[in-house]
């Protein structure tokens, strides 16, 4: 996984970008915990998956990026804060039921920051 510079971080998660309520945090913690041991070989294949929906449905002005194994950091400076939400819920929810078939909402590991 690509390590990003606390520049990268830092910009992406400005006062205020926070201030609005476009920053967000999606956390795969639940999706690895499921996975148990198969995690160490499916989880490349889940930062794609991630990343390639991420991709198709962030606009142009949007960014993400990794801050650890489990979790992304998506910055929607063009979107309101709760389409911003929606929008990180989705990926979130379409991302899950891709690797486990189903997905209950409170399993949804996702922070607005």
């Amino acid at each position: 996984m690509r390590q990003f510079e606390i520049p990268d971080i830092q910009a992406a998660s400005s006062p205020a970008l926070l201030q609005r309520g476009c920053v967000h945090v999606i956390g795969l913690e639940p999706l690895r915990d499921r996975a148990g041991p198969r995690w160490e070989k499916m989880r490349s294949a889940v930062y794609a998956r991630l990343e390639m929906i991420l991709r198709q449905r962030l606009g142009p002005t949007d960014f993400f990026l990794p801050l650890d194994d489990v979790t992304y950091l998506v910055t929607m400076p063009g979107t309101e804060s709760e389409d911003a939400q929606i929008a990180c819920l989705r990926v979130t929810y379409d991302l899950y039921v891709s690797y486990l078939g189903q997905c209950e909402m409170d399993s949804i590991c996702l922070d607005r920051k």
